[in-house]
């Protein structure tokens, strides 16, 4: 399956917003992140960011790194400018942001799409961040799956379904052209793009290979393996709500 130029793309306001530090450094202000995510008050944000820091810690990430503590100016109603403290957020902290943020808010979610699909899958798993990366283990054992948890779902490339359902890559191919041709589900609402570094010969490349939504994996498990299908279906489904109430990931021992 080709790439689809409906497939949503990087929102990019947040590209907008971003700065860079002294030493070129990429980062982006808390102050800035909480206006562009929708939040109206900064100490409700606050409470987000706390959050997250707790999320990062747990995770084993270096929070000082990613959640700098910094002092800004910014400009006040006479006109004069007064001391603020910040967090200098590096994007993968602003990711963790916007997973543990109100998903009821439309910014929240294009945030959680920009920055999701802007850290690539080597910098995930640099940061040992096992909220977003998972193995699933089928119930005979046979297999071990990488998936990948995204926006309150689960996402899973075509060779990775084809890993669980036991089949070619070539039957997952014709199977989603079969779903998204009659209409049962659309491409940008299951699609995405998740860049992977990749070794090619002596070189680091990164690819952007398409990602596939739990509906799609279920969709198209119904197909091949409707066994399968369902006993995914039935894990996934109960880990889900665990990740959303917690922000973070069980124990792989816990996922079997």
């Amino acid at each position: 399956m080709g790439e689809n130029d409906n497939i949503p793309q990087m929102t990019p306001s947040f590209e907008n917003i971003c700065r860079k530090d002294e030493n070129g450094n990429e980062y982006w202000s808390s102050r800035d992140l909480c206006g562009a995510m929708g939040y109206s008050a900064y100490w409700k944000f606050q409470r987000v960011i706390d959050k997250a820091i707790k999320v990062a810690g747990e995770k084993g990430m270096n929070v000082d790194e990613h959640f700098n503590q910094a002092v800004d100016m910014v400009k006040i109603g006479n006109g004069s400018f007064r001391k603020v403290n910040i967090f200098r957020l590096s994007r993968m902290a602003c990711m963790i942001i916007a997973e543990n943020a109100d998903g009821k808010k439309l910014l929240v979610q294009q945030a959680r799409g920009f920055f999701s699909q802007s850290v690539s899958m080597a910098e995930l798993m640099h940061n040992s961040l096992s909220s977003n990366i998972l193995l699933y283990k089928t119930a005979q054992g046979e297999a071990r799956v990488e998936v990948i948890f995204n926006s309150e779902t689960f996402w899973m490339s075509q060779k990775r379904m084809a890993d669980l359902f036991g089949v070619d890559v070539r039957t997952i191919n014709y199977h989603l052209g079969q779903i998204y041709e009659t209409g049962e589900l659309s491409k940008e609402a299951t699609i995405r793009k998740i860049g992977i570094v990749q070794t090619e010969g002596d070189r680091e490349v990164e690819r952007m290979p398409l990602f596939y939504n739990l509906d799609a994996i279920v969709a198209v498990g119904y197909r091949v393996n409707s066994y399968q299908a369902t006993q995914f279906r039935i894990w996934a489904t109960s880990v889900l709500k665990e990740f959303i109430i917690k922000g973070y990931a069980l124990d792989d021992e816990r996922l079997t």
